[in-house]
C-alpha cells in the first residue's frame, strides 16, 4: 500500500469514527478518536501503518491530530473548541475539542469493523484512557506517573463541564 491509500485508509476510519458518533448522538473528542485508532490497530488488528508515542493520556499518534486537522480544514468535519482553564491562574491551559460530520460522507467499513468503533465510541474518553493504559502499560508513560494521572482523570470526571 503506497503513503497516498495509507492516508485515505486512516481518514476513512477517522470519519467513520466521527459518523458512529453522530449517529449514536455521542460526543467525539480527540482523545477518543486517538484511542479508538489505538485500538483499531491493536485489538482489531487492522493495519493502519500508525506509530504511537507513550503520552499522558495514553498513546498518542502525530499523523492522527495531523489528519484530524485536515478533515477540519477540508471543511469534512466541524470543530468545536472549548477552553480548559487553570484552577489556579485561569489561564487558558488547552481546548478540549469536540467533532460532528460537516458533511454528508460515504464510508465503506465492514459489519464488524462499525460495531467495535460503535461499541468504543459509546464509552466515555476517560473510560477508554483508563482501559487502554490498563492494558497496554507499555505504551502508556511510566507507571507512578500514569497512577496520578488516572488519579487526576476521576477527580476531573467529577468537575461539572457546563
Amino acid at each position: 500500500m503506497n503513503e497516498d491509500e495509507l492516508i485515505k485508509k486512516q481518514e476513512k476510519y477517522i470519519l467513520a469514527i466521527v459518523r458512529e458518533a453522530k449517529r449514536g448522538k455521542i460526543k467525539v473528542d480527540t482523545t477518543k478518536i486517538m484511542k479508538i485508532m489505538f485500538l483499531l490497530q491493536r485489538e482489531y488488528g487492522l493495519d493502519l501503518g500508525l506509530k504511537f508515542t507513550p503520552f499522558v493520556r495514553g498513546p498518542t499518534s502525530m499523523v492522527v491530530v495531523k489528519l484530524i486537522e485536515k478533515l477540519v480544514e477540508n471543511g469534512i468535519i466541524r470543530e468545536s473548541a472549548r477552553p480548559i482553564r487553570d484552577p489556579f491562574t485561569g489561564w487558558i491551559i488547552a481546548y478540549y475539542r469536540t467533532y460532528r460530520l460537516k458533511k454528508k460522507v460515504r464510508i465503506r467499513i465492514n459489519r464488524k469493523e462499525r460495531e467495535f468503533i460503535k461499541n468504543l465510541a459509546k464509552q466515555e474518553s476517560n473510560e477508554l484512557v483508563k482501559y487502554v493504559m490498563r492494558k497496554y502499560p507499555e505504551d502508556s508513560i511510566p507507571e507512578r506517573v500514569r497512577d496520578i494521572s488516572i488519579k487526576l482523570m476521576n477527580m476531573l470526571d467529577k468537575i461539572p463541564t457546563t
